[in-house]
């Protein structure tokens, strides 16, 4: 992979692109762009899923315990 992307940059450093290859160029390098925006748009989105997800499980967590403390308040009043 590293060859072929060395290749390709020798290439067109060296050699004159006509206004179609060009322009072909540029809509192929900016729909990998697109792409990888795309992309990190995703694994932001997983994350903050993620962080959602956590956060809900410790409040539920903290609502456990208070219930727990509730309870155990309410049989040492018996």
């Amino acid at each position: 992979m590293k060859a072929r992307e060395s290749r390709d940059e020798e290439r067109l450093k060296e050699e004159r692109l006509t206004r179609e290859e060009a322009h072909q160029l540029f809509e192929e390098t900016a729909a990998v762009i697109r792409t990888l925006m795309d992309l990190r748009e995703i694994l932001e989105r997983k994350e903050h899923k993620t962080d959602l997800g956590k956060e809900a499980v410790k409040k539920k967590m903290g609502d456990v315990k208070r219930w727990n403390a509730f309870v155990d308040e309410m049989e040492g009043k018996r």
